[in-house]
């Protein structure tokens, strides 16, 4: 099938619901659209973030950006210099940004009770096919409006400005996981945090990786990194397209950190032995050197790794791994498919510091969806889908053949399993089991063996990853 093409709503708001603006307005508040400098045509989303330009005509802008700050408990900012930087790297992405206020105030003057931010990037389903996907991120709600209805106002018509705008599948990343599964999101992929002890180098399994290294700038080095990024979203079942945010971090321009001036990463790259650039390593090394034993021990701490395929992905964590002094390798985010186990000689030098949910799915077509990623087996699989906002619900037949899927509503008598679509959108990539939601009892059997013939129909090579999140 031919993968589907690219979708960015330039303005995708629709006024909100009646039953919406009604559940607002019996608390004084009301949901508006806020209009971003590339909406209004004052920044270009296609050019170069500055961190130096100032946004004092954009002042409601301001006042969302600088409250959603607050609300993750960034450091002050009283003048809007941090705002100001963020606004400058974000409208790469053309974010759509939504606010709750007190009604008829004017959200120029008015700190907003609720964020909310959506854009559309593109969901990689496997085997190169790209979906677009709705990303939902900086969400909010002040601590003084708390249980007012302002969370499910804000979530569920970005919701229904998705549909509207025919994009299958929602996404975002929660640090609080159970607030979002009651509007339809599934936990779809996971990471692991770890560090390996390179206190006498870390050694790999099997031969030496062929090619060469190179060290580059960070700060100049801008197209070649996004280059390297592109070829390994490409290849990588689960991942989103990153945001403009991680361009800046990656070059050494996080808007965050004193200013988004340098702070002296390093960047390797990885050469072929047929001389093509096919990996990139970002990183830092903190710590001392002064013992031989410190409490502060040496540690390089990788930021991003973008590896176009398995050989540069194993050539970068032999390198990072040697590095003169350097005791420990942090990688804060790896997939948690235990090839490290694999690639490393003595895995008890590997140290887990945590698993974490990551990517998260919310599926708005269900047929739009299971048609766009490829199959590896044939069969057919009947489900009831529940979804208590409506978007996909129904009893749908999911089948493949020739690696080719097809999905047809079905009668709800034909259903073989029953679940919630959160379920549905973690199973979707094939990286989450039906079988285990079976013996967990979250979905419901109706024939023998249905939720294990799901999981055989929907499993990929790999489990699927993101390589960053938003």
């Amino acid at each position: 099938m031919t993968p589907p093409t690219e979708t960015r709503p330039e303005s995708a708001w629709t006024a909100p619901a009646p039953a919406t603006a009604e559940a607002l307005a019996a608390h004084g508040l009301e949901l508006m659209r806020v209009p971003s400098p590339w909406e209004t045509g004052d920044a270009d989303p296609e050019a170069p973030f500055d961190h130096d330009r100032r946004w004092a005509d954009a002042p409601a802008v301001r006042r969302h950006t600088a409250v959603l700050q607050r609300n993750f408990h960034e450091v002050g900012d009283p003048d809007f210099a941090l705002a100001d930087r963020f606004i400058g790297v974000e409208q790469g992405d053309r974010r759509r940004l939504s606010g709750v206020y007190p009604r008829q105030a004017d959200p120029a003057r008015t700190d907003p009770v609720g964020t909310l931010a959506d854009f559309t990037k593109r969901l990689n389903m496997g085997g190169g096919r790209l979906l677009p996907a709705w990303c939902i991120t900086e969400v909010t709600v002040s601590p003084t409006h708390r249980r007012r209805g302002i969370l499910r106002a804000m979530m569920s018509e970005s919701l229904r400005r998705a549909r509207t705008a025919g994009v299958p599948i929602a996404l975002l990343t929660a640090t609080e996981a159970t607030l979002y599964r009651r509007f339809g999101f599934g936990v779809s992929t996971y990471h692991r945090s770890v560090w390996l002890d390179a206190t006498r180098g870390l050694q790999l399994r099997g031969g030496r990786p062929e090619g060469s290294f190179r060290f580059v700038e960070p700060t100049a080095s801008a197209e070649l990194i996004d280059g390297l990024w592109r070829r390994a979203f490409e290849a990588q079942a689960g991942s989103v397209e990153r945001i403009r945010f991680h361009a800046a971090r990656e070059t050494d321009r996080d808007p965050r950190v004193d200013g988004g001036r340098p702070q002296g990463l390093r960047a390797v790259v990885s050469t072929g032995p047929d001389g093509v650039d096919r990996g990139v390593a970002v990183y830092r090394v903190d710590g001392s050197t002064a013992e031989l034993i410190a409490e502060d021990p040496v540690t390089a701490t990788v930021v991003s790794l973008w590896a176009a395929d398995a050989e540069a992905y194993r050539a970068l964590l032999e390198f990072l791994g040697n590095l003169d002094l350097v005791v420990r390798l942090r990688l804060p985010a790896v997939a948690n498919d235990r090839l490290l186990e694999f690639l490393v000689l003595d895995e008890s030098r590997i140290y887990t510091r945590g698993v974490h949910h990551h990517l998260w799915h919310r599926i708005l077509d269900v047929a739009a969806c299971f048609e766009a990623r490829p199959y590896l087996h044939e069969g057919a699989v009947t489900v009831t889908v529940e979804d208590a906002l409506g978007h996909a619900a129904g009893t749908w037949e999911i089948a493949a053949s020739g690696g080719v899927g097809r999905v047809t509503p079905a009668p709800p008598e034909a259903a073989e399993l029953t679940l919630d679509v959160a379920d549905l959108g973690s199973v979707l990539l094939g990286g989450v089991k039906a079988e285990m939601m079976r013996a967990a009892g979250i979905l419901t059997e109706h024939r023998p063996g249905a939720a294990a013939d799901l999981d055989t129909l929907l499993r990929q090579p790999r489990p699927p990853y993101s390589l960053t999140g938003f």
